[in-house]
């Protein structure tokens, strides 16, 4: 009986990991041991098990699952396949900044001096990240925290950032309207002579106009 020891190719395409949207990371499943084989073959499948790539290196450009599938030939002299050793391997890459944030939704406020946004972050520790808001007129300088107090009308976006990946910019709309003030004079006023008095409950800080009063 004639036993034989075949070596199996061995590699390694790392650990799951992830790239930011627009970004490319090469995996590359060369044998280091490739010497030791007549030839190999490479098939790089997808999540979906369509073969993307033939090649020891495959460039991922999208997220998802990819497989590796490296077989060691061995060959007779005349080149006949003797023998092959088949070894799988795993990857999953994220695409994308992998934390979303979220900053609620628009509002208006009534005798409101002023409002504090806070960037809610899924997926990720705040601390590790830093942020850019931004209004009307562009980025806000100098603030970069996960809060912003803001006391005038308009939009407000921010972007948070880790390690160069960028979250989805999300946006609030804000309107600041301040409480009608209503003057009716004296607080009191007896009358024995007038038949009626006429009270005034315009604002004295705001135009009347579309205004709905009750009495």
């Amino acid at each position: 009986v004639v036993v034989e020891f075949y070596t199996t190719p061995e590699f390694n395409i790392g650990d799951d990991l992830s790239i930011c949207d627009g970004d490319t990371v090469t995996l590359d499943a060369t044998a280091s041991n490739e010497v030791e084989f007549d030839n190999l073959d490479y098939s790089w499948e997808d999540e979906n098990g369509n073969v993307v790539s033939t090649d020891a290196t495959y460039t991922v450009v999208n997220g998802g699952t990819y497989t590796v599938t490296v077989n060691g030939n061995y060959e007779d002299v005349d080149g006949n396949l003797l023998h092959t050793c088949e070894v799988t391997d795993t990857i999953v890459v994220t695409s994308g900044a992998g934390f979303t944030v979220d900053i609620g939704s628009d509002q208006t406020f009534c005798g409101v001096e002023s409002y504090t946004l806070t960037a809610n972050v899924t997926g990720e520790d705040p601390a590790n990240l830093t942020f850019e808001w931004s209004d009307d007129n562009g980025v806000i300088a100098g603030e970069t925290s996960q809060n912003l107090t803001v006391n005038q009308s308009g939009t407000y976006s921010v972007i948070a950032d880790l390690d160069g990946c960028s979250s989805i910019p999300v946006s609030v709309d804000l309107i600041f309207r301040p409480t009608p003030a209503i003057d009716f004079g004296e607080a009191e006023i007896g009358t024995c002579d007038l038949p009626t008095i006429v009270l005034n409950a315009a604002p004295t800080n705001l135009s009347a106009d579309n205004m709905h009063f009750t009495w």
